[in-house]
């Protein structure tokens, strides 16, 4: 029988992977809940879940390395304003994206 933290690492990384293939796709991890795709929209959730879990000092740096990977937009979580420059980050989405994926991983 798989342990609680064990189901809870494995449905992190299937949201994980999820978001990497959609970073991917898009270029950025900036996913609204205001979507109409309920796929998007319960990942979207994931990502408010994630900015939580860092401003409540309960993500595991393991977790923070693997998001930081993909870009993950952090100083939503800190209280900041929001000053995503889209242009500029698909600028450095094509560059990387030139060179290599991200790939789905495990811790």
């Amino acid at each position: 029988m798989k342990s609680r933290i064990q189901i809870y690492d494995r449905v992190w990384n299937t949201k994980y992977n999820k978001l990497t293939k959609y970073f991917n796709k898009n270029g950025h991890c900036d996913i609204r809940r205001t979507t109409d795709n309920v796929e998007v929209g319960s990942l979207a959730s994931w990502v408010d879940e994630q900015h939580k879990c860092q401003r409540n000092n309960q993500l595991p740096p393991y977790r923070k390395r693997k998001l930081d990977k993909i870009n993950f937009f952090w100083s939503g979580c800190e209280g900041e304003k929001k000053t995503t420059n889209h242009h500029q980050n698909q600028d450095t989405f094509n560059r990387v994206k030139k060179n290599s994926k991200v790939n789905d991983v495990s811790r």
